[in-house]
């Protein structure tokens, strides 16, 4: 192939500061709640092995499905970022009110707190990691 002809497949990848940052938060908050829903979900399988409490396989599967449903969420608005589509911010905010609704239910409804609000610390301080790099970044090209 001559140096001047592009492939087929290829594609330029040029978006805005924001959009990737906002990408990056969105893609690393929600495979780590994937994970951490697969985690989850094989605790409560652990649990029904072990014959642990109702109560605790419960709670792991409920946790498993607020995580599951945040990182979906969350994987969607990456998708739709890099399609530039504007609900893509609508699945991100849903994605993260799934992952602090449930942090702050088991927090000050369920007090079911043993490992269940690791996960969610977990994600949290993630979450809080990136959006302050991205404010500082945002904040610098400001200037």
């Amino acid at each position: 192939m001559s140096p001047n002809q592009k492939s087929k497949t290829e594609t330029t990848f040029l978006k805005d500061k924001k959009t990737l940052l906002l990408y990056s938060l969105y893609l690393s908050i929600g495979s780590v709640s994937l994970f951490a829903s697969m985690v989850a979900l094989n605790t409560a399988y652990q649990g029904l092995i072990w014959s642990y409490s109702t109560r605790y396989i419960v709670n792991s599967i409920a946790l498993a499905l607020a995580l599951f449903l945040a990182g979906i969420l969350l994987i969607i608005a990456c998708i739709g970022l890099l399609k530039e589509r504007p609900s893509a911010r609508v699945f991100g905010f849903a994605g993260f009110g799934f992952l602090i609704a449930y942090s702050l239910f088991v927090l000050f409804i369920d007090h079911y707190v043993a490992y269940t609000l690791v996960y969610m610390l977990i994600l949290l301080i993630l979450f809080a990691l990136i959006l302050a790099v991205a404010v500082f970044f945002l904040h610098k090209k400001r200037r």
